[in-house]
């Protein structure tokens, strides 16, 4: 037996006569109690039934040992006794090495996720937002981060109006209102992205279109002077 164990076979006695044969109407309770070094657990007291007297759950717990026997008892029936059992150490669950979880690696670069419109109209906000990804060094999205703030800049003969910084989330920086103007047509503005201790990433070339101006308005005709009366209702005759 497993010391701790529930004993994978369970002990069954019988009340007999003294011509060994079964007393089917018996129903004593047994009683059953450990011999040796150790201690019994379970329900060591059970009825028998049509003179039979199941156990189900004992166990027994010590030190390895060996010649311990399990004692039956009922009243003033004759005593049965089991065979010798030997009591070994129960087995110890092998230790479950966790691997520690990667720490996440810091950024160290900008890269261009979504690459901002390539021709724009002046003063309109740009169809298509530009969106960047913070990457470690290994180019992998430092998704940990959301505390990095990345700013938008211009480069080239245009101004760039809206919201030119934005922190990332999860290692994402989303621009969404930005917009170029300029007093003439351009195509060779560029969108830098930088931010502290990143290399930086610049867009592809963007083509700047500006309205043509409206004509001035024409001034209106001057009314004609007054050179004559006329009768508009002529009066009762």
């Amino acid at each position: 037996a497993q010391a701790g164990v529930v004993l994978a076979v369970q002990p069954v006695v019988e009340v007999v006569d003294a011509g060994n044969n079964l007393v089917a109407t018996d129903t004593s309770a047994v009683t059953v109690e450990l011999v040796g070094a150790g201690e019994l657990s379970g329900t060591k007291v059970v009825t028998a039934v049509n003179g039979v007297a199941s156990f189900t759950n004992l166990q027994i717990s010590g030190a390895p040992t060996s010649g311990l026997l399990l004692r039956f008892t009922s009243g003033s029936l004759a005593s049965a006794n089991s065979i010798a059992l030997a009591l070994e150490a129960a087995p110890t669950a092998p230790l479950e090495v966790v691997p520690e979880a990667p720490s996440a690696a810091a950024a160290s670069t900008i890269a261009l996720r979504t690459a901002p419109s390539s021709s724009v109209q002046s003063g309109v906000v740009l169809a298509v937002q530009p969106a960047v990804e913070l990457r470690d060094a290994s180019n992998n999205v430092a998704t940990a981060d959301s505390t990095t703030s990345v700013t938008a800049e211009v480069m080239g003969a245009a101004e760039l109006l809206g919201t030119k910084v934005v922190t990332a989330v999860s290692g994402v920086a989303q621009f969404t209102d930005l917009q170029l103007t300029g007093t003439a047509a351009a195509s060779d503005i560029t969108l830098r992205f930088v931010g502290a201790n990143l290399a930086s990433a610049d867009s592809s070339a963007i083509a700047l279109e500006v309205a043509a101006p409206a004509p001035p308005a024409e001034a209106p005709a001057a009314a004609p002077a007054a050179t004559l009366l006329a009768l508009a209702t002529a009066p009762s005759a």
